[in-house]
């Protein structure tokens, strides 16, 4: 539902979809299951931002599997231990690499996953984002990938 209305995952969101847009739909979906709803919000989703599975599932994981780690200067470790809101992840796609357990769960359980590209972002700020969010050229250098979200919201 998150990434429906637009959430930092899939800033965009579908179209038109807020939350009464949204609350109408779940009612008249009259789903007999959660797992019914699932699939047909999934579904829906999928087929309105032309996106593929892999992307909605990892667009879906980003939300469940980052990691909310205690602030550095509240901890005695510089490096402390990433901990999980729903649990550690099992496997995870390039593009969630960074919220790995450990490195070596990095080296055997990530795997290629949906297509990134890199935006540059203002001054050494680069990020990455799905391609299927949509990639533009910079107006500015004309080299660098940049969230086509990004110019619908500026």
């Amino acid at each position: 539902m998150m990434v429906m209305m637009g959430c930092d995952v899939y800033l965009a969101g579908t179209k038109g979809i807020r939350v009464t847009k949204l609350a109408d739909l779940i009612k008249a979906i009259n789903a007999t299951s959660e797992d019914a709803l699932y699939s047909t919000l999934f579904y829906k989703f999928k087929s309105d931002n032309r996106l593929t599975d892999e992307d909605v599932n990892t667009h879906i994981d980003a939300l469940i599997y980052q990691p909310a780690n205690p602030a550095k200067e509240c901890s005695d470790d510089n490096d402390p231990a990433k901990i999980y809101m729903f649990g550690p992840p099992t496997r995870l796609p390039n593009y969630m690499e960074q919220f790995a357990v450990d490195e070596e769960f990095r080296k055997s359980c990530v795997f290629p996953g949906p297509e990134i590209s890199i935006c540059k972002g203002v001054g050494s700020s680069t990020h990455q984002l799905l391609s299927s969010d949509g990639v533009a050229s910079c107006s500015r250098c004309n080299d660098t990938s940049v969230p086509s979200a990004t110019k619908r919201l500026v």
